[in-house]
């Protein structure tokens, strides 16, 4: 696999320009192109905007591609243009993990999610490896695929985890332009249950929904609340006697688990986070 240009990634200005240069230099239009080979076209338009934005000088290398920058444009338009729902999953798996944030980005700019039915888009969030985060950060997609991310919710367990961090209850820097699907006071109290009863539950996030305060965004029941603190209690007791994990005299090391899991997948094992 080649090494991809990711203007996100990047500490050296000239090499990035020179990568960027040969991308360009190499564009053959009629030749057949991957989606990685797209979304890389995508991030040479995002560099060159980003140096026109530093100096004068930057302007005046990148005039000299101005051509070329308008195919690249429109060659990405093109490609968008064509996925549909015979194609959008094999499309989307193919992509390289640097990529799959501006796929979504992409398809919500070109508006591909007015072709793309909402069994695709489950089957993709499903059954792909999918951040579900990228999703989020995109309005439009959200609010089309309202059903389906739904499902997506009451099936993972951690969805608990994202409405702590929509409601800014849980402090994490990904808390900021997170949409979400319309969820019913019992769908929420449901998916704070899910995470309660989870193999994986965090006695940290365990003691805010603890803590949470009633409100129209997070309507959390006591019971849901009393769920937390028994589960809590119970692991708290498990950790300071060492039945799983390392045994501490003084206190609880605990950790974020980041990825999301399927709930009928979970597997009990002897470690507490």
């Amino acid at each position: 696999m080649k090494e991809r240009l990711d203007y996100r990634l990047i500490f050296n200005w000239e090499k990035a320009w020179d990568k960027a240069k040969q991308i360009m230099e190499g564009l053959n239009l009629k030749s057949e192109k991957t989606i990685n080979d797209i979304l890389e076209y995508e991030h040479v338009i995002k560099l060159t905007s980003k140096l026109e934005g530093i100096s004068d000088e930057w302007k005046k290398h990148i005039s000299e591609f101005e051509e070329c920058i308008k195919q690249i444009n429109e060659l990405v338009g093109r490609y968008f243009g064509c996925i549909e729902n015979q194609n959008c999953k094999q499309i989307y798996d193919e992509l390289e993990l640097i990529y799959k944030e501006d796929f979504w980005e992409l398809f919500e700019k070109y508006k591909v999610f007015k072709k793309i039915d909402p069994f695709v888009f489950e089957d993709i969030i499903m059954n792909s490896t999918c951040s579900i985060y990228h999703i989020l950060g995109r309005k439009c997609v959200v609010q089309n695929y309202s059903e389906a991310i739904k499902h997506y919710f009451m099936r993972h367990w951690d969805a608990a985890k994202i409405l702590l961090d929509k409601n800014e209850t849980f402090l994490t820097k990904r808390n900021k332009g997170i949409y979400l699907p319309e969820l019913s006071r019992e769908e929420i109290n449901q998916i704070f249950m899910n995470y309660i009863d989870a193999p994986y539950a965090n006695i940290n996030i365990l003691e805010t929904i603890m803590n949470i305060c009633f409100s129209n965004e997070l309507p959390i029941s006591n019971k849901v609340k009393l769920a937390a603190k028994k589960r809590r209690d119970v692991l708290v007791k498990e950790v300071m006697e060492g039945k799983n994990g390392v045994k501490v005299d003084y206190g609880i090391c605990v950790s974020f688990r980041d990825n999301t899991e399927l709930l009928e997948e979970e597997k009990k094992n002897n470690c507490i986070y």
